[in-house]
Formats: C-alpha cells, sequence, structure tokens
C-alpha cells in the first residue's frame, strides 16, 4: 500500500482539479461549455463507459473523484477506538511488541495518553534498526505530527499533505482530542477501491441477503453507505453531520443508546439492531421499502 501510495500520489493530487480535468480529457471547450455541471459530467462519463469508450475502472475512479471532494477525513480515518499507538511511558520491550505486533505502517508515538501525541512512527524504520542488531530508540524516530480537524475536506487534504510533504495526519475535534489518523492510503482506497494484501480475505461489510435486506457492519462510513446505494438525493434534503458511521447515524436518529431488535426509519429506509457490542451498535439490517431496487455487486 505505501508504494502504491507512492507511485500515485502525483495522480491523486491532479484528480484534485476533479472538473478541469474530466472536462479536458473530454475536450470540452470552457468558452463552448460555460457551465458544465458535476452532474453532466458524471452522466457522461458513465455513457462512455456504457459505449465502452470509457473502461469502467476509469469511469468509477472518476465517479468517486467527485464523491471524494464532498467527504470529510473523519469518514475515511481509522478511528480512535481502531488505533495502534506506542505511549513513550510504557517500556521499551512493551513498545517494541506493539510494534511487531501491530498490521499498521505508521503508528502515533504518545506521551501519557493518546491526546498528548509527540509524533509519528514510521514502522519501516524500527525494523530496520531491529534487523541491524540495534536497540532502536523510539523517541528518536519519529516524525512531527500534522493536526488536521474532523471537518476538513479530502481534497483540503490533499494540499495540505502536499504542504506539509507528509502522508500521515492526525485527526481532531474542537477540543483538540484525537479522534483518529489519516493517511495517503486512505484516500487512494477511497479512489480506486481497498487494496487486500495477497493472501488475506477482503472483510464484508454488506451482505445481501435472499430477501433483499442487507446485513451491514455499523462501523460502515456513512459516506459509503450513501454512495453504495446511491443516496445522494435523500441525504441532501437535510442536515446530516456530527457522525462518521453508519452506527452513529442510527444515534444521530435515536438520540440515545439503542437495543438489540429496535427498528429506525429514515426515507422510507428501515434499519434493524441485530447486535451490539458493548453501548456500541455492532450489526444493522437494512430493509428499502416501497419497492426501492438496491441489489448490486459490493
Amino acid at each position: 500500500m505505501q508504494l502504491l501510495s507512492t507511485i500515485t500520489y502525483p495522480f491523486v493530487t491532479v484528480l484534485s482539479g476533479s472538473t478541469s480535468l474530466v472536462i479536458k480529457l473530454f475536450r470540452l471547450k470552457k468558452q463552448d461549455e460555460p457551465t458544465v455541471t458535476e452532474e453532466e459530467i458524471k452522466s457522461l462519463v458513465a455513457q462512455g463507459a456504457t459505449s465502452g469508450d470509457v473502461e469502467e475502472v476509469e469511469n468509477k475512479i472518476i465517479q468517486r473523484v467527485f464523491h471524494l471532494g464532498d467527504r470529510k477525513v473523519g469518514s475515511l480515518m481509522t478511528a480512535r477506538l481502531d488505533l495502534d499507538w506506542i505511549d513513550l511511558e510504557d517500556d521499551y520491550y512493551t513498545n517494541r511488541n506493539r510494534i511487531l505486533e501491530s498490521s499498521y505502517s505508521n503508528l502515533p508515538v504518545c506521551k501519557d495518553g493518546i491526546d498528548n501525541v509527540q509524533g509519528i512512527l514510521r514502522t519501516k524504520g524500527f525494523y530496520k534498526e531491529l534487523t541491524e542488531g540495534n536497540h532502536p530508540e523510539i523517541a528518536s524516530l519519529i516524525e512531527p505530527p500534522t493536526f488536521i480537524p474532523e471537518n476538513m475536506t479530502a481534497f483540503t487534504l490533499l494540499e495540505k499533505f502536499r504542504e506539509k510533504k507528509s502522508k500521515v495526519a492526525m485527526v481532531v475535534d474542537e477540543y483538540g482530542s484525537v479522534q483518529g489518523m489519516v493517511t495517503m492510503a486512505d484516500l487512494i482506497d477511497a479512489l480506486v477501491g481497498e487494496m487486500e494484501a495477497p493472501g488475506t480475505e477482503e472483510e464484508t461489510i454488506v451482505i445481501e441477503r435472499n430477501d433483499g435486506t442487507f446485513l451491514i457492519d455499523a462501523l460502515m462510513p456513512f459516506a459509503d453507505f450513501i454512495a453504495r446505494f446511491e443516496l445522494d438525493d435523500l441525504s441532501n434534503e437535510e442536515d446530516i453531520s456530527g457522525f462518521h458511521t453508519l452506527g452513529g447515524f442510527i444515534l444521530h436518529l435515536n438520540e440515545q443508546i439503542p437495543n438489540t431488535g429496535e427498528v429506525f426509519n429514515w426515507n422510507h429506509i428501515s434499519f434493524e439492531v441485530i447486535d451490539m457490542d458493548g453501548n456500541r451498535i455492532d450489526k444493522l439490517l437494512v430493509r428499502f421499502e416501497d419497492g426501492l431496487e438496491k441489489s448490486k455487486e459490493s
């Protein structure tokens, strides 16, 4: 994934000017088409994919570019509860084992708690020191942290990465509390789809059942849910903010911790809480009413 990020960094940066890029790709002159809308461009690209003039993978990436422009980094980040991190207050061997056991290539290095981030450790540097027989001092290997607000847009983050010459940022709320971490790899995933390492199984978060309902992991980013089921028109009808996941959306609707079996309705869509993990919503059963056909490839 690190290699993919490096190779595609210029590509992603260029895509941040997506509208102009697509206009140029289709040789549309601005003086001839002074008011080309996003929907018109998306429709044109989709038609090109249908006719075979545009590769399907190109169509998907361009559609995702427009979708990415509306997304906040909070919907792309690895959430605080899912982060692996190092505490300088712990002894060397405890931290070494955490690094060796982690699947992440970038780890926040903190002091006396995750909200006091000292820097970012690139684990490959730590591994290199170990293989050379050294006893690496973690504090000497960290890079200065970049902090960004959780409501920053993905395209603004791209500019921030270019400005800072960085590929990792810590996401904080209005009080400065760490909410998660976002990387260039997360932005790449949002554009080209998540890349699974060889030999690993893809984690399914949307399962379509025979009766037309969908079993969905509540940790699914709400923006991905909207895109997956093409619900942009519904989401634009009202102010929906203050959360990042589908489970967070249910809490937004209910304003309290739900119980297993509770059902919530929104715009002819029902959400049934199938499983709870403590106070966290784990699984939801989603049903589209009024004959809405939402079946498509995951």
